[in-house]
Formats: C-alpha cells, structure tokens, sequence
C-alpha cells in the first residue's frame, strides 16, 4: 500500500511541478508582450485607473469624489523623473469616466506611490512586479505544496 501511495505522490509531485512551471512561464510571456508599448495599452488598462486615481492623491483630490463629479486633473503635471505630462499624453483609449478608482482607499494610497512616475516608466515598474510575482507565485505554492509530499521527488 505504502508503494502505492509513494507513486501517486510522486505523480501528483510531477504533474505540480510541470503546471506550475507552465503558469510561471506562461505569466512571463505575457508580461513580456507589454514591454514595447508606450501608450497606456488593453494590457494595462487595470494599472492605468490605479496610476491615474493616484494623480488626484498627488494632488490633493479624493479620487472617488473627483469620479463622481467628473473633475479634470491639473496639468501640466510634473513627474519625479522629469517628464511633464499634458492631458492628451496620459488619457486612456477609454473616456476619464470609465477611469474608474478600483481599489480600497489602502491600496490606492500603497499604488499612488508609482503616480510620482511618469506612464512610461510606472509601467515598466508594474510590470517587472508582475514579472517578479508571475514567477515567486508559483514558486511560493510548490515550496507550500512540498512539504506535504512525504519524500523528496526525483525524476
């Protein structure tokens, strides 16, 4: 019995390893395929309504409120690492009204840190954060997961 259960342990094993392996690599590549772009892209279209809630912070300006009563930012804005943004350089494909702030007021406060940056390079920011946790997740779990099989997997 105990042969049987070390071999479906030991699939099961192979098998985590392979799909998350899959998902690390699969994350990458779909990170990856954002790099190119400058404009505020399909892809990130979530981080654009965080980075531009957190124009409002910057400014003094609660985001919600400024969504409800369709408030305009104040440009020019200038950014930590130099860029000056007008309001066509930052402006989503999407109207400002479905830039919607779509966070918990901590994690707009915790985002609005990567607002001091311009689009161009909070993006690439968020983007090697995505990188980073499309590979330590899967990681994490397998490290979590491993410590439930009862030998060590070799194949």
């Amino acid at each position: 019995m105990e042969v049987i259960n070390q071999a479906i342990f030991k699939r099961f094993s192979l098998f985590t390893i392979i799909g998350l392996s899959f998902v690390a690599v699969f994350n990458v590549a779909d990170v990856i395929g954002y790099i190119p772009r400058s404009e505020p892209s399909p892809g990130l279209v979530d981080f654009h309504s965080y980075w531009y809630s957190g124009q409002y912070v910057l400014q003094g300006s609660d985001p919600y409120e400024a969504y409800l009563k369709d408030e305009p930012l104040h440009f020019p804005i200038v950014h930590v690492d130099g860029v000056i943004s007008t309001e066509a350089s930052i402006r989503q494909r999407v109207s400002q009204k479905e830039t919607v702030p779509a966070n918990t007021a901590p994690i707009v406060l915790l985002l609005t840190s990567l607002s001091l940056f311009s689009w161009r390079t909070a993006g690439a920011v968020w983007i090697v954060c995505n990188l980073v946790l499309g590979i330590l997740v899967p990681y994490a779990t397998w490290i979590c997961i491993k410590k439930y099989v009862p030998y060590d997997v070799k194949t």
